[in-house]
Order: structure tokens, then C-alpha cells, then sequence
């Protein structure tokens, strides 16, 4: 099957992005609770922001010839960040929502999503670039460069 280029998402494709996030999330054994309805329900305000403002660039992915429903996408959050020593750049970037249909995967497409988000970064000059990774996409990552970091967290 041949594949369009990526595109950029739109605040029409709002309900794809709010799939994809969800089935992703699912994916990696989330249970479909409350918690995560509560996700998906406070999903859409925030895409809408996002994507509206361009602080969150989406990229989606269609079968060619068929404009139908995507079938992969991911995106890049411009996270307004405080110069450090290893970058005086205010500006990074976070890769999230990555996520390819099952029918669709070992094609290529998440490769596709996750270097059209660097090429944005690149072209930005935005040098510190993050996301977390499911364990079978551990791969793909560490191919393109990424590297585990020490970030350790605490949930309030």
C-alpha cells in the first residue's frame, strides 16, 4: 500500500488525534476507566487550543489515492523552556502521540511521523528534543538518535 506524505493536523482533524491518543494509550495497557475517559474527555479542549495556537504541531498520514480517515500520526509540543547550559535556546521540543493503526504498521509511518517532528525541530533550531517510548517503539527511537535520560518524576 502506497502512503501520502505526512500532513499537517488541522482543528478539523481534532477527533483523529483524540483517537490515535487514545488507542495508543490503550495500546500500552491502559485500562478504558474512568481516568480514561476523563482523558479522552479533556482531550479535545486542549487539541483545539493546541493545534488553534501552533503549539502543538499534528501530522497525520493517508493511504494514497483514498482521502479516507488517517491511519498514523503524531505530533510535536513547543514547550517554551528556560536557557541551560547545554542549550540557551528557549525552546524545546516533545514528540507524543505517535501511533499507527495495526493494519498499517511495520511500513514505515511512525519512522515518517517522528522525522517530519525532528525536521520542525530542526528547522526551529530547537537542539533538545524528548518523548517517552512505549517498549516496542524503543528501537525506532534509539535508531534515530534518542538516548535515555536521568528525568525522574513525582505524581502529586
Amino acid at each position: 500500500m502506497e502512503y501520502l506524505a505526512p500532513r499537517v493536523a488541522t482543528v478539523a482533524d481534532v477527533e483523529t488525534l483524540m483517537r490515535h491518543r487514545a488507542e495508543m494509550f490503550a495500546e500500552m495497557g491502559t485500562p478504558r476507566d474512568g481516568p480514561f475517559e476523563a482523558m479522552v474527555a479533556h482531550s479535545e479542549r486542549w487539541f483545539r487550543e493546541h493545534v488553534a495556537a501552533r503549539t502543538y504541531l499534528g501530522f497525520l498520514i493517508e493511504p494514497a489515492g483514498s482521502h479516507t480517515v488517517p491511519v498514523a500520526g503524531g505530533g510535536v509540543l513547543l514547550l517554551d523552556w528556560p536557557p541551560t547550559h547545554r542549550d540557551p535556546q528557549p525552546e524545546r521540543g516533545y514528540i507524543l502521540n505517535v501511533y499507527v493503526e495495526p493494519l498499517h504498521r511495520r511500513r514505515g509511518l511512525a519512522r515518517a511521523i517522528t522525522e517530519v517532528c525532528l525536521e520542525v525541530c530542526r528547522a526551529r533550531s530547537i537542539r533538545i528534543v524528548s518523548l517517552h517510548a512505549a517498549d516496542a517503539a524503543r528501537p525506532l527511537y534509539e535508531k534515530l538518535g534518542f538516548a535515555p535520560t536521568n528525568e525522574m518524576r513525582l505524581e502529586l
